[in-house]
């Protein structure tokens, strides 16, 4: 159906469906690019040999993209780095059949097309690490160029798809941007990216108080038909940039509220809420206004798409930030990508259970999975058994629903009770609350007393004949060094792990943080893959905790990280 270049608007042509009729082509074209990255897949067998080192290509790049903490790097991807992704890359394209289909909505083509742009985002930012050193905040057009070309090519791949197998496009995008100056020059035009914060913003501006307001209750404009989010901005309102950011702020509201235990109790019912086709469709609307923009004016060509991107770099919504933060939220929690890694019938045990969601959804992906799950309230336990009794009793016999707490030992310990009748377990804790945390969240109460709750480690799991454990999800609010430090068997034997953390001041009193955790578990051999902390972002402008990712180097299928850690360390010398 041939290739576009310059002379046509590629996306208008895309969107349209007509390929064959769009004029202007020539090899350099975006549609070129594409195919030449996806279409030098050699049509010979190879299937599981090329998702394999798929699979390991994705995990670094993983790294690469989300592996940060508070706007920290998580390691210069230099020389070495980038040698070994490109070698993934390589054997990718010589192993790997033509046209097949992979465990998710893209096919392999597309798989290998979204790993090159990837890659292609990484070496584009080493470019103009080095570039800056000598040019200061007047970066060359090239630079601009270059980017609207990268971000022009994330539109032949669906974003939903994108986001839903795990490649980390948007995270490396978002790299970019945050390297991108503030202010400078691009030709004869001015690059500006306006501070979110300007007390003068007009109504379009962001982020506004109203839309503030919706991610401290999401849960108030929820009803029946998905999340209504009050402003969401048309293009004859706000311009292109700004409806584009408020689709996308409305998309990861719908998604962060389906994820985040949003449920409703219809008698003996378990029913979460769940509205992915209107969030397909928000996210498909983003993406069209997007489109739109860099499509821009047919008859200038490149230099059309330049400017609108140079507009998009401008924007007072950030929607890098906004898709990096949607790429985060469905690798910790869709679980697709912990599929391609954990085997067919997995271990998987929950400390923090609450009202059962997580079970819930793992028993739909792995239904012969044995689960042990952990939640020391009495009342969220009481619906958590409500909730899994009709799914429990079609799993495997051996899951087991405790009420008690994971610790550093066995015992009693004194458990902190939010006030009021919540179904939810999501802050009581075994610790007393910080100062800091009384004064962020003042909405939050606690009761006058204490209550006892039974305590176990994690290795006394061998009491119910488990002796390994492939998946633990770890949310004990303050207490995760405490059972994790007194692991000795059972902490070795797991591969992967998603732990709550909390920055300083943290959220409960004489407790350890992050950074205690990250040394404690790389000492014990496990490397961070990825986080959602982005207390920069406008998303979380004071939230302090957040869910780290951390997978066993000894367990990990592809030695995917191992060879990571070792090249970054080595760039870093």
């Amino acid at each position: 159906d041939g290739c576009f270049g310059r002379a046509a608007s590629p996306l208008h042509c895309c969107k349209a469906r007509r390929l064959s009729q769009c004029p202007g082509v020539t090899p350099e074209g975006p549609c070129c690019q594409l195919r030449a990255w996806s279409g030098a897949v050699a049509p010979r067998p190879g299937l599981e040999k090329a998702t394999g080192h798929l699979l390991r290509l994705k995990l670094r790049l993983v790294a690469c993209a989300h592996a940060r903490v508070a706007g920290s790097e998580p390691g210069a991807c230099g020389p070495r780095c980038l040698a070994l992704l490109s070698s993934d890359l390589e054997e990718i394209l010589r192993s790997g059949p033509k046209g097949e289909a992979t465990s998710g909505r893209l096919s392999f083509q597309e798989e290998v097309a979204a790993a090159a742009l990837c890659f292609r985002l990484l070496l584009f930012r080493r470019s103009m690490q080095k570039s800056a050193d000598n040019f200061g905040k007047n970066l060359p057009m090239k630079f601009l160029q270059e980017f609207a070309f990268l971000w022009e090519m994330s539109h032949f791949l669906n974003w939903q798809h994108l986001l839903e197998s795990g490649w980390p496009v948007f995270g490396l995008f978002r790299l970019v941007v945050q390297h991108w100056p503030r202010s400078g020059t691009a030709g004869n035009e001015t690059v500006r990216r306006t501070h979110r914060g300007n007390a003068t913003a007009s109504v379009c501006d962001g982020p506004s108080s109203k839309l503030r307001s919706s991610l401290e209750a999401m849960g108030s404009d929820i009803d029946g038909e998905g999340l209504r989010v009050p402003g969401v901005g048309e293009p004859k309102e706000c311009g292109w940039q700004e409806s584009l950011g408020k689709l996308l702020m409305t998309a990861w509201l719908i998604y962060n509220a389906n994820s985040y235990r949003y449920h409703m109790y219809n008698g003996e019912s378990f029913a979460p809420l769940e509205d992915m086709p209107f969030y397909e469709m928000v996210l498909h609307r983003s993406w069209e206004q997007s489109l739109l923009g860099l499509t821009g004016d047919a008859s200038q060509g490149q230099r059309g798409t330049v400017e609108t991107t140079a507009q998009l770099l401008q924007s007072r919504w950030d929607p890098w930030d906004l898709l990096s933060s949607l790429e985060v939220l469905h690798l910790h929690r869709s679980w697709r990508l912990f599929k391609e890694i954990l085997p067919a019938q997995p271990v998987i045990v929950e400390a923090g259970a609450n009202d059962g969601i997580h079970e819930a959804i793992w028993l739909q992906e792995w239904p012969t999975a044995q689960i042990m799950a952990f939640e020391p309230d009495p009342t969220c336990f009481a619906h958590l058994t409500r909730n899994l009794r009709d799914v429990m009793g079609r799993a495997n016999p051996n899951s087991k629903l405790l009420n008690m707490a994971l610790s550093g030992k066995v015992g009693q310990m004194d458990f902190y009770l939010r006030d009021g009748n919540f179904s939810t377990s999501a802050v009581n804790t075994l610790h007393e609350p910080t100062d800091w945390f009384n004064e962020h969240f003042p909405q939050i109460s606690w009761q006058r007393e204490t209550v006892k709750v039974q305590t176990m480690p994690l290795d006394s799991l061998a009491f119910y004949d488990v002796h390994a454990v492939d998946f633990l999800e770890l949310d004990v609010q303050c207490h995760e060094y405490n059972v994790l430090q007194a692991s000795i068997k059972i902490l070795p034997t797991i591969t992967i792990m998603q732990i709550e953390a909390c920055l300083p001041p943290g959220m409960c009193k004489g407790t350890a943080l992050y950074e205690d955790i990250r040394t404690l578990l790389t000492q014990r051999g496990f490397s961070l893959l990825a986080t959602d902390a982005k207390p920069d972002s406008l998303l979380h402008p004071q939230d302090r905790c957040f869910d780290a990712l951390f997978v066993n180097l000894a367990k990990e299928p592809t030695g995917a990280l191992a060879a990571l850690d070792v090249a970054r360390g080595l760039d870093a010398r």
